[in-house]
């Protein structure tokens, strides 16, 4: 099974839908947008950096170090696997025949 890209990421926390992760092409960085109904929930995933009040419902980080942070906002980009985890899933996928 080949690998099949996508071009949006839902993120969701506690069986509920949060926002949705997408490349901007225009800069090259991952913009997160909240769902209208989580934002009205008060529930603060990342309140310093991403807060669900206010004006911004979009978030784009182009000043994170990318080889950190992968060109994600920092909320996304720390629940992501390090190394060791991304070794595991590669050898879990490549053992269920999806090749990169």
């Amino acid at each position: 099974m080949p690998y099949q890209p996508v071009d949006v990421i839902e993120v969701r926390c506690w069986g509920s839908r949060v926002g949705a992760v997408a490349l901007d092409e225009r800069s090259g960085f991952y913009v997160f947008e909240y769902e209208r109904a989580w934002a009205d929930t008060g529930v603060e995933l990342a309140p310093t950096t991403m807060p669900t009040t206010g004006p911004a419902r979009s978030f784009v980080f182009p000043t994170l170090p990318p080889d950190t942070y992968h060109r994600l906002p920092s909320m996304v980009a720390d629940s992501l696997p390090d190394d060791f985890g991304n070794a595991l899933t590669t050898a879990y996928l490549a053992n269920k025949g999806v090749t990169p």
